[in-house]
């Protein structure tokens, strides 16, 4: 029996020791603007989502209202939605922000609704409105 309890231990042991590694999907690249200090790496989550991990924006002096745009040669379509991944007690949620950026992140999570089919695009990136 004491054998038992010393294995049963050890399993436990075992299994709270293992930590999953996060997915975040397909990485497409790397989004860089030094000027917004604008960093993050990009994911193609599914046919629907891309994932931005370890989004950093310094926080604007002016407001700046940056858009994730999807683009081809001939065509451009605004993200439909952005949802920034937040921690609390229960696990993580997905809380929507609106379509614009407007302050700053630091190692932030977000993710960001595809406009139609994501085949049908060949481009992603962040475009200041008011810049553009």
């Amino acid at each position: 029996m004491r054998n038992l309890v010393g294995i049963i231990a050890v399993i436990v042991i075992t299994i709270n020791a293992a930590n999953a590694v996060d997915y975040f999907g397909v990485k497409l690249g790397t989004l860089r603007n030094t000027t917004f200090g604008l960093t993050g790496d990009v994911w193609l989550v599914n046919g629907t989502a891309v994932q931005i991990t370890n989004l950093n924006l310094n926080p604007a002096r002016e407001k700046l209202d940056l858009s994730f745009y999807f683009s081809t040669a001939e065509e451009v379509a605004k993200g439909e939605q952005i949802y920034q991944i937040l921690n609390s007690p229960n696990g993580q949620y997905a809380k929507p922000i609106g379509v614009s950026l407007d302050g700053g992140f630091q190692n932030a999570r977000l993710v960001v609704t595809i406009p139609n089919n994501y085949k049908k695009w060949a481009f992603f990136g962040v475009v200041a409105e008011d810049k553009w």
